[in-house]
């Protein structure tokens, strides 16, 4: 039996490889107001959980703040 962690996995590994044409293009269009309303700067250190392909996690650090992103799926 798959545990809800094994589900929640698969799904994601299997929206991963077009992730970045449907979900993270969408994604881009709020990038600089989650980051304003967050106070991210030069010199902020930023964790992004839930990353996807990078897309905030690429936006804070070309703002020169100390960024690490992570995410459920490869």
């Amino acid at each position: 039996m798959k545990t809800i962690r094994d589900f929640e996995h698969a799904g994601w590994e299997q929206a991963a490889p077009t992730y970045e044409g449907s979900f993270a293009s969408v994604s881009r269009l709020f990038v600089d107001a989650i980051l304003d309303a967050a106070g991210v700067a030069k010199g902020r250190r930023v964790l992004d959980v839930g990353s996807g392909t990078g897309v905030v996690t690429s936006a804070a650090a070309a703002r020169g703040a100390d960024c690490v992103g992570i995410d459920f799926s490869g």
